[in-house]
């Protein structure tokens, strides 16, 4: 049962990484210059992105306010549209 938790926990967190990459990317910016912006390393930014690690909530909030979305919208797992075969 702990197996299935850590499986959804890790898909939570891959998700997570991923918008965390996608928003970066669209200002432009590197990991570098992201982990500078809100006070964190570089390896910091690149375990978040690849999955590894989770940022800590005062670090989501950070995320959040610094590319202006809401942390609903950081954190939530993304819905893929899967057209019916009707």
């Amino acid at each position: 049962m702990s197996r299935e938790i850590d499986f959804k926990n890790r898909d939570r967190f891959i998700q997570l990484g991923i918008t965390i990459s996608v928003l970066r990317k669209m200002r432009g910016m590197s990991q570098e210059q992201l982990a500078e912006k809100i006070g964190v390393s570089r390896q910091a930014i690149s375990k978040w992105e690849g999955g590894l690690s989770i940022p800590e909530l005062e670090k989501i909030r950070a995320l959040s306010e610094f590319f202006n979305v809401s942390i609903d919208e950081l954190t939530r797992e993304q819905e893929t549209d899967n057209p019916s075969d009707d």
